[in-house]
């Protein structure tokens, strides 16, 4: 990048791309509930390679303009991702696919190629029952029948999305602690959530309750 410096600058009006990583979470979490979610105001093109994941996981998925549905009547299986720079697959949506994957049918694998260690949150899975395996820079996971609720806690941003998301589909209760984490990349994740049907509450102790929400 080269840039060359001007003498004064000017005002202009710039309108911010929606969130892709919200609005991922979002229909991931009616991928996991196996429900029928629409986020509108996103950028579907921006979702594309994720979406492409879920179709070849047996979700059905149709986008608009402006909009993207995901419905997730039945799963056939899971289905491989390597992490890559946009328009790959994003990174930061690792964790929540992975929390999806645990719910799947079958074996499902997630290489990680844009950092390392960012499978810190598989452990907090296992307390919920799931069944993965890190072997390297590479997760290994084999659906389960059902997750279990659990106290668990988010290391980072988009692993306590993903441990929301385990919480949305696990029977039981499930308690997470480290809310300034989520917080930072998802406002009113609670709030959004309830929207959409889910059992989600923020105490007024230290950890929120997940309830299982069953079918969006």
């Amino acid at each position: 990048m080269t840039i060359e410096g001007v003498e004064e600058l000017h005002g202009v009006e710039y309108e911010i791309i929606p969130d892709r990583i919200v609005a991922g979470t979002l229909l991931l979490a009616g991928a996991v509930t196996r429900g029928d979610v629409t986020v509108t105001r996103c950028n579907p093109d921006h979702l594309r390679v994720m979406l492409e994941k879920l179709e070849e996981c047996g979700v059905e998925t149709t986008t608009g303009a402006d909009w993207a549905r995901v419905r997730a009547g039945s799963i056939k299986g899971g289905t491989e991702i390597l992490t890559a720079p946009y328009p790959g697959f994003p990174t930061d949506l690792q964790p929540p696919m992975l929390a999806f994957f645990c719910t799947c049918p079958g074996t499902s694998v997630i290489e990680e190629s844009i950092f390392n260690a960012r499978f810190s949150y598989v452990n907090e899975l296992a307390r919920m029952g799931a069944d993965v395996k890190v072997a390297s820079n590479a997760a290994i996971v084999k659906g389960v029948d059902t997750l279990s609720g659990a106290p668990v806690e988010a290391p980072d941003i988009r692993a306590g999305a993903a441990l929301v998301l385990a919480g949305l589909g696990a029977a039981g209760e499930t308690e997470i602690i480290g809310l300034e984490y989520i917080d930072r990349g998802h406002e009113r994740l609670e709030e959004m959530l309830s929207d959409l049907g889910a059992q989600v509450q923020r105490s007024s102790g230290v950890t929120p309750l997940v309830e299982p929400s069953g079918m969006f």
